[in-house]
């Protein structure tokens, strides 16, 4: 590696640096069918933004190179295109559910760019979607998303000298809303209980089992979405985190109370062969042919939405996914749990001084979990 930026190997072929901006990047430098490849960059080329992505996309390049194909060609462009016709060559480009996503945002909200030739696009244009999407009450994240898909239209294209700037770059994106989560409901125990039995009453168990871990571990969605059955230990309440679908990540172990565990056993019972602990039912497993893949973020907003109708003593009616953390911290509290045990059971990496010192055992999380299980359920 000859640049000045530090470079650390992390596995066969690939090394860790960090970009200019200090964003961290997986670079491969290695040898397929007698040819030499230097310092290509997996984060840019293919979004591996972690070292198992960036592993995968090392193997698939391999692949492409021994059939005879130049994974690293650039997607050819020539002027006068339309849009739709540069936004389909991005799409072919990519893979899995990111080439979905890009596809749907594309055929639901950039129908006006798609007759326009790419050098007649303006900053006014985007901002005129942007507008349309606030006005329908798409979330900020939402709306910066379709920005950022168009934005990987006009960056191709700056990269191959069809326009100079790119109108997107132009496009301030949507602050994140604020909302006041420490105070979500006038009586947490009561909104607790009330998601617990709308719980119960959903029909697919596997979404069940579901929103029982969101309401009863404290954990992330895409934590619980991501887990594996081979992260979990059925005989020792114990969940170990891998840590490329950790926020922080570092490996978390945490614990599950003893009926959650039961229902998981019966969770594995039913889909012995899934990856997953919560799979897609819309993909079958490897020996068919197709890859095994956790429930689409979608499908489980949509259960969601089923459930808050229940919940009489929300306010205003609103609640995210992540509001079960808060929820759960909130009767953790009332319970009288120590705060250190607390932060271990919401595995946050930043703790206090003191908390630097004082670390809670496995008992006194599974403790806590169960206590918050009985108060729950039991009252």
């Amino acid at each position: 590696m000859a640049d000045n930026r530090e470079y650390k190997k992390v596995a066969n072929g690939i090394y860790e640096t960090h970009s200019h901006d200090g964003k961290k990047e997986y670079i491969a430098t290695f040898r397929c069918n007698a040819q030499r490849f230097n310092k290509k960059n997996l984060t840019k080329l293919f979004d591996a933004t972690t070292l198992s992505q960036a592993k995968t996309a090392l193997s698939d390049v391999k692949a492409e190179i021994r059939k005879g194909n130049n994974p690293f060609e650039k997607i050819p462009y020539k002027k006068d295109k339309k849009f739709s016709d540069y936004m389909n060559e991005i799409i072919d480009s990519k893979k899995g559910e990111y080439q979905t996503n890009i596809r749907v945002f594309n055929e639901k909200h950039l129908k006006s760019l798609h007759k326009k030739r790419l050098e007649d696009i303006s900053r006014l244009d985007i901002i005129e979607i942007i507008n349309k999407l606030k006005e329908k009450g798409y979330a900020s994240s939402y709306i910066n998303n379709v920005k950022r898909y168009v934005g990987f239209v006009f960056n191709e294209a700056m990269k191959n000298d069809i326009i100079q700037k790119s109108p997107t770059q132009f496009v301030k994106g949507e602050p994140k809303a604020q909302r006041d989560v420490r105070a979500l409901t006038n009586n947490n125990l009561q909104t607790a209980k009330e998601f617990y039995q709308a719980i119960l009453e959903i029909k697919n168990f596997k979404y069940s089992v579901y929103f029982l871990m969101l309401l009863f571990t404290c954990r992330r969605m895409g934590e619980l979405l991501k887990l594996e059955w081979t992260d979990i230990d059925l005989m020792d309440n114990t969940i170990f985190s891998r840590a490329e679908i950790t926020k922080t990540k570092k490996i978390q172990p945490w614990s599950i109370p003893q009926p959650l565990l039961n229902e998981l056993r019966k969770l594995r019972a039913q889909y012995p062969k899934d990856t997953f602990i919560f799979q897609s039912d819309y993909v079958t497993n490897i020996s068919n042919g197709k890859i095994s893949k956790p429930v689409n973020n979608t499908l489980i907003s949509f259960e969601k939405k089923k459930l808050l109708p229940k919940i009489k003593s929300l306010k205003n009616g609103e609640f995210h996914t992540h509001d079960f953390r808060h929820l759960g911290s909130s009767l953790l509290i009332e319970l009288d749990i120590h705060p250190f045990t607390i932060q271990e059971v919401l595995s946050h990496q930043n703790k206090s001084i003191t908390g630097i010192y004082s670390r809670a055992t496995k008992d006194k999380t599974l403790e806590a979990l169960e206590k918050l299980y009985d108060y729950i359920t039991k009252g």
